[in-house]
């Protein structure tokens, strides 16, 4: 399960990755959590790359003239992406979110993963349209099996990375390529830790109160 992601300081990594893209510099401090509208989502549309808001809770419903998370639907991350609801969004609406740090938690304990360089994070989004209603877009963030040096820290899966290069990045993005493509079907059957995290037990992510020394996890290689 992924939660939590914040960007709390300008990681180079990040930085040149959205130079990269064209995507206007700074991005925008955030600590975020599922059911909480997330300000920096990237995406491929016209004219490049951009940044929107999104609601991290993919199953919406119309309610009062409004949309809003259909809770009854647990949708925050997606993880059998073969299944009806995540299948026509991983072919060709892909998008990521750029941060520093994420949270994830095993039984009662609570760890927060920060890396210096910076992490790009995969997801799948929707846009939402109705006559008289204001669209809204909403995200859910892809998760992976299970990670053998990761499970320590969560054993039921692992936020989906994306490596900290331009070109894979622009792959990802692009609408026109499939899940079928072999750069995409890697990076989907192969997770993989692609900057070292520091790695400490907190007592919650936002305020990141130590509960012991942090440890490093290294990249794969």
């Amino acid at each position: 399960m992924c939660g939590y992601i914040g960007n709390v300081h300008q990681a180079p990594g990040v930085i040149d990755l959205m130079n990269e893209l064209g995507i206007t510099l700074p991005l925008p401090y955030f600590q975020s959590y599922q059911l909480r509208i997330h300000p920096a989502l990237i995406t491929a549309g016209e004219g490049g790359y951009h940044l929107s808001n999104a609601m991290w809770w993919y199953a919406m419903k119309k309610v009062g003239g409004n949309w809003v998370p259909d809770t009854d639907i647990t949708s925050f991350n997606a993880r059998n992406l073969a299944s009806r609801m995540w299948k026509p969004a991983i072919e060709s609406r892909r998008g990521l979110i750029f941060g520093t740090e994420v949270g994830e938690s095993k039984g009662k304990d609570r760890y927060l993963m920060r890396s210096q360089m910076g992490l790009a994070v995969g997801t799948v989004y929707q846009d939402w349209h109705a006559p008289g209603v204001e669209p809204i877009r909403s995200m859910a963030v892809i998760t992976r099996p299970p990670h053998p040096r990761f499970s320590q820290y969560h054993d039921k899966s692992i936020p989906h990375f994306l490596p900290m290069d331009a070109e894979a990045i622009k792959t990802w993005l692009d609408p026109r390529v499939g899940s079928d493509h072999p750069e995409i079907r890697e990076l989907l059957e192969t997770p993989k830790i692609h900057t070292p995290l520091s790695v400490t037990k907190v007592k919650s992510f936002v305020r990141a109160e130590p509960l012991g020394e942090p440890e490093e996890l290294a990249a794969d290689e």
